[in-house]
C-alpha cells in the first residue's frame, strides 16, 4: 500500500482517497469499532492510518479528520453560526406566535436574557469539552470534543433544569407564605 500511495497522485484520485478515508472513519464510528485514528487492530483502521501517515495530504489543503471538533475549522464555525441563527430565529418566531403579543421592549428584554443565558452555557460547554479533550488526554478514553459537549449538554438539561425548577418552587412557597407579591410567578 505504501508504494502505491507514495507515487504521484492526481487531484481527482486525491479527492477519491479523501472521500474513502472519510467514509471509512464514519463507518467505523457509526458501528462503534474505532472512535479515533490512533491505534486499532482492524484492517480499516490500518488502511486509514497508512494513508494518513504516508503524507499524501500534506500541502494539498485537505484536512485529515481526527474526530469531531467544535471550533477548530471554518466548517465548525459555520455550523456554530447556523445553530446560533436558528436559535435567534426561534425567539423571533415565538414573538410572532404569542397571543396576546407583549410590547416589543418587554419581549426584547426577555429574549436577550434567554439569548445571553444560552450563549453562556454554550460557550462554557465548548470550553469544558476543549479542556477535557486536550488537557486531560481524551485519546486514552477514545473520546472527542463532541462527545464531551454532548455529556455536558445532557447534564445541563437534566441537572440544571431540575435545580432551577426546585429553586423556583421554593421561591413560590416563600412568596406565598410571606405574601411577597413581587416574587410570585405567573
Amino acid at each position: 500500500t505504501n508504494a502505491i500511495i507514495s507515487e504521484g497522485i492526481s487531484s481527482s484520485n486525491l479527492v477519491a482517497i479523501r472521500e474513502v478515508t472519510t467514509f471509512v472513519r464514519l463507518t467505523m464510528k457509526l458501528h462503534g469499532t474505532v472512535t479515533s485514528l490512533e491505534g486499532g487492530s482492524n484492517f480499516a483502521t490500518q488502511t486509514v492510518n497508512t494513508i494518513v501517515e504516508s503524507g499524501i495530504f500534506e500541502g494539498t489543503g485537505v484536512s485529515v479528520l481526527k474526530g469531531c471538533t467544535l471550533v477548530e475549522s471554518s466548517f465548525d464555525i459555520f455550523i456554530q453560526g447556523i445553530l446560533g441563527l436558528l436559535a435567534f430565529t426561534t425567539l423571533f418566531a415565538k414573538r410572532y406566535m404569542e397571543s396576546p403579543q407583549r410590547p416589543f421592549v418587554v419581549w426584547a428584554f426577555d429574549a436577550s436574557k434567554q439569548a445571553v443565558a444560552g450563549m453562556t452555557v454554550h460557550i462554557l460547554n465548548i470550553g469544558i469539552a476543549e479542556y477535557l479533550t486536550h488537557a486531560v488526554g481524551a485519546a486514552a478514553l477514545k473520546s472527542d470534543e463532541c462527545d464531551f459537549y454532548f455529556v455536558n449538554f445532557v447534564i445541563d438539561i437534566f441537572v440544571g433544569v431540575t435545580v432551577t425548577y426546585l429553586l423556583l418552587a421554593i421561591v413560590g412557597v416563600f412568596a406565598e407564605k410571606f405574601n411577597f407579591k413581587i416574587l410570585r410567578t405567573g
